[in-house]
């Protein structure tokens, strides 16, 4: 068996614990199929389907799936990285459903500014210093932030989800 080598300096190296594993976050593309999915959320209970993805307004990476809730309980956003795939047909979202049915509305083709998302965040308990929250720290309220996919359909046509 080999000696390890001293480091001149005499001190001990400390032992690096590893970095947690960062989630790749899905593409736009890859969640513009989630279009009509079923999200369920705690205790398996449906938190709705999937109707349309809003984008970051800067670097266009997906932010929020816009969840239809009922016929007419409105629409509302849960984060892209706060979803997993449930299934072929189903995601899944670790929240209750008395705290989505409670969250912020808005329309699945509404441009959402940094007030509307930090309200969202808020609605969703979402630590400012956490994920998308953390990401809208530096930017003003009143400035466009989140933008709905625009799908373009079979004949080149495009239209808003």
């Amino acid at each position: 068996m080999a000696e390890s080598k001293k480091k001149k300096s005499g001190s001990r190296s400390k032992a690096k614990s590893p970095k947690p594993t960062e989630r790749k976050l899905p593409t736009a593309d890859e969640t513009s199929k989630w279009i009509g999915r079923r999200v369920d959320g705690m205790g398996e209970r449906s938190l709705g389907r999937v109707v349309g993805i809003h984008l970051d307004a800067t670097d266009s990476q997906p932010r929020w799936a816009v969840i239809k809730l009922g016929p007419l309980a409105g629409t509302t956003g849960i984060p892209v990285e706060h979803l997993a795939a449930g299934g072929p047909k189903r995601l899944f979202a670790a929240y209750p459903r008395d705290l989505i049915k409670d969250a912020v509305r808005f329309s699945p083709d509404e441009d959402l500014t940094a007030a509307d998302e930090r309200e969202l965040c808020e609605s969703l308990e979402i630590p400012p210093d956490t994920g998308r929250a953390a990401e809208l720290e530096r930017r003003r309220d009143k400035t466009v932030t989140a933008k709905p996919l625009v799908l373009a359909d079979r004949e080149g046509d495009a239209e808003r989800r």
